[in-house]
């Protein structure tokens, strides 16, 4: 790990040192002032796991995201966190789904604060597959892995029983449902893109988030874009987000952002897979990734437009650009169009997420743009 944690310029070093000493862990979404430079680029994180998905709290004064461990807590789990806006000790957002007769390990992950920070939505990993350990030859294609999920909804701080949160399942593309319930075969299997960024990079594309007026959020399966309203009601997918990932609404509630995974060329074979002491015939496709394109759609599925090669995006909080990754860095559009302009210090950043007041940026990164993922806070010039 000496690699993932070297430090590649010398404004991330000095950001590094300016990192406080951890404190008292704060209740969410509590807040600590630090005599830290806010100018420059600040570590959040430096954890031993994979920190994925940040989002600003309502205020701004913390941030939320999905990682892996926590002090008392088995490490590999999907744990939903929050950790002050200026680093500091991180703290669980759900206590009572996570922490000490909680019932059990969950796999939680993509929280995302209610716009009045009431609330947060966040997808439970029901089923995630595991690879075959023996194959016959001549089954290159990669099995998919995520199965199914839960998008739920609980108010924060709340005791009350997980199943009277709203919440509403997610069947992920790609396995043959035949092989959960216990099937024979022959299995029909197919490596869709948004599978393979899981496999490859353990990246969960599904995101959520909220429309602004609090009653919607708008997700996606892995194949398009789906909106659903907690109070009540199934999904509506959202027309013209065919291979539509990783959405996010706009401050004023009228578009949405997303990335389109382009699918190219597939590969099919079919091969004698080796389970234990059976043999089962898998059929399985795998489909080439093409271009990623940062497209916006209105929430009725009318006026799509493409703005820019990339993905992963973030709207500024006036609504007028949106944040992107793209060549391994972070990047700015306007919504009306136009070129996009870098944004200064953020190689191997990824998962951007805009701070209220437009000051800061809060990214995923790792030292060389694989392994695991930390969190930093960057400003944004003015």
């Amino acid at each position: 790990m000496v690699g993932r944690r070297s430090l590649r310029n010398g404004t991330l070093l000095v950001a590094a040192l300016a990192q406080p000493a951890c404190r008292d862990a704060v209740e969410p979404f509590g807040s600590a002032d630090t005599a830290v430079d806010t100018t420059v680029a600040l570590r959040l994180t430096a954890g031993t796991g994979d920190e994925r998905s940040p989002a600003w709290s309502h205020d701004g004064s913390a941030v939320i995201y999905a990682g892996e461990t926590f002090p008392g807590m088995p490490a590999g789990r999907g744990l939903l966190l929050t950790i002050p806006r200026h680093s500091g000790a991180a703290s669980l957002i759900l206590p009572q789904l996570q922490g000490a007769g909680a019932g059990g390990p969950r796999r939680l992950a993509a929280p995302a604060l209610s716009p009045d920070g009431s609330r947060v939505a966040f997808i439970e990993l029901a089923r995630i597959a595991t690879a075959a350990p023996l194959a016959a030859a001549g089954c290159p294609v990669v099995e998919p892995l995520l199965d199914s999920a839960v998008v739920r909804v609980r108010a924060i701080g709340s005791t009350g029983p997980l199943l009277a949160d709203p919440s509403t399942p997610i069947d992920f593309a790609g396995r043959d449902p035949a092989m959960a319930a216990g099937g024979t075969g022959p299995f029909v299997l197919r490596t869709l893109p948004f599978q393979r960024i899981f496999i490859e990079d353990s990246a969960l594309v599904t995101r959520l988030s909220w429309a602004p007026d609090g009653e919607r959020i708008v997700f996606s399966d892995g194949t398009r874009l789906f909106t659903w309203r907690p109070a009540g009601g199934p999904p509506v997918p959202v027309a013209g987000t065919d291979d539509g990932v990783s959405p996010a609404w706009s401050p004023d509630g009228e578009w949405i952002a997303f990335t389109r995974i382009e699918r190219t060329d597939s590969t099919s074979v079919t091969c004698n897979v080796i389970v234990g002491f059976n043999t089962v015939q898998h059929q399985r496709t795998g489909f080439s990734e093409g271009r990623r394109v940062l497209m916006v759609i209105r929430p009725d599925g009318s006026a799509a437009r493409e703005l820019a090669p990339g993905e992963e995006p973030a709207w500024s909080p006036d609504g007028t650009a949106v944040f992107f990754v793209a060549d391994r860095r972070i990047w700015r559009v306007a919504l009306a169009g136009g070129s996009p302009v870098e944004v200064a210090d953020t190689e191997f950043a990824r998962e951007p997420a805009v701070s209220p007041d437009g000051l800061r940026i809060v990214v995923t990164r790792s030292d060389d743009g694989r392994d695991l993922h930390d969190l930093w806070s960057i400003p944004l010039a003015r």
